[in-house]
């Protein structure tokens, strides 16, 4: 709580130990709460015709709230994988349902999203 958290090129924004990105996969180094923020993401999106958001991840009431709601406010229909994310200072159903009170955000599991899409 001494310093702003997931601040570019702070240990809060290193890649997690054990993920390894793909050679095809373009990394965005998040700069802020919001993996929108300064980052160019927005034009990878529309470049890449990505239509809708799956987030999953920590912290739902941190960093996954402020991303979910650029995303809302860029007109993404925007899902939670409910089973892939925690909470830092609230319980996730808490941060779930404040998030559904201000978006359009539709929570789906992780075998639902595997047996949808995958």
């Amino acid at each position: 709580m001494d310093t702003i958290w997931c601040l570019e090129d702070s240990d809060d924004s290193e890649m997690v130990d054990g993920i390894v990105p793909m050679e095809t996969e373009t990394i965005i180094q998040k700069k802020r709460f919001s993996c929108f923020y300064k980052t160019g993401l927005s034009d990878l999106l529309q470049r890449s015709s990505i239509s809708a958001l799956f987030f999953a991840g920590y912290a739902a009431d941190v960093c996954v709230r402020f991303s979910t709601m650029d995303a809302y406010n860029e007109g993404y229909p925007i899902y939670w994988l409910s089973d892939c994310l925690e909470s830092a200072f609230e319980p996730y159903d808490q941060s779930l349902r404040y998030m559904q009170s201000l978006t359009k955000l539709t929570p789906i599991s992780n075998q639902d999203f595997a047996r949808l899409y995958g």
